[in-house]
């Protein structure tokens, strides 16, 4: 109150200040800040607020100004959230680290094509937990038939990989026998065929011979060495 000199007086009116809170700025994410190269994380500030601004390493992000925010990549994020008051506040940093994926192939130790009774044995990088489309968990298997080998690798940190699966090929070996047209025990001066069975690329018996069938005249053991098209050998 003021006086006057006239003994009149005079009252001011009231002024209300009011200090509106700052709003909580946090963030949050169901699936951690520890993530998978090639996969992703939501990050979410607090609901109801007029406004958001997110940041990546100081910077702000374009467009980014929804209260979510899905991230791929390794940085330091915050996000700067202004409620109805106009009041802000930006929140501490939030680090995200995304972890390396498996990496590398199956390998061979022999052919991938092989003939029937043999086997390859197929090899993951090495420090990993695996897991072959055949179901075996080890880090080398042994395949011995005609199979498409699948692999998913598993690191230390819990990422994991599928990796580019290869075809193994057993070729078949057609059975092999021999078949004689006449008495294998026969006089002086005759002869007996012997016929090896088809389905081979080439012959090779004992006495030198190349053809599927030979005529012998003397005494002896025969054998024969049949060859396939794909390599596979079969010997009777």
């Amino acid at each position: 109150m003021k006086t006057l000199g006239a003994g009149c007086s005079v009252s001011s009116g009231t002024v209300n200040v009011t200090v509106s809170a700052n709003p909580i700025a946090t963030i949050s994410s169901t699936s951690g800040n520890v993530i998978c190269d090639g996969t992703s994380s939501d990050l979410t500030a607090p609901i109801g607020m007029s406004s958001y601004e997110w940041y990546q390493g100081g910077t702000q992000i374009v467009g980014a100004n929804n209260n979510t925010l899905s991230v791929s990549l390794a940085g330091n994020y915050q996000v700067k959230v202004t409620n109805s008051n106009g009041c802000s506040t930006l929140s501490s940093v939030y680090g995200m680290t995304v972890n390396p994926v498996p990496t590398g192939s199956i390998s061979n130790a022999s052919s991938l094509e092989f003939c029937e009774g043999d086997s390859v044995v197929l090899s993951g990088p090495t420090g990993m937990i695996y897991a072959w489309s055949t179901g075996e968990t080890s880090s080398s298997i042994t395949v011995s038939n005609t199979a498409t080998i699948g692999l998913t690798l598993t690191n230390t940190d819990g990422c994991s990989a599928t990796l580019t699966a290869v075809d193994a090929i057993e070729n078949q070996v057609p059975s092999l026998t021999v078949s004689n047209s006449s008495a294998l025990q026969f006089c002086f001066g005759g002869s007996v065929n012997l016929q090896a069975s088809g389905g081979f690329a080439s012959y090779a018996w004992s006495n030198g011979s190349s053809n599927q069938n030979i005529i012998e005249t003397t005494a002896g053991n025969y054998t024969v060495t049949d060859t396939t098209s794909d390599g596979c050998r079969n010997t009777s």
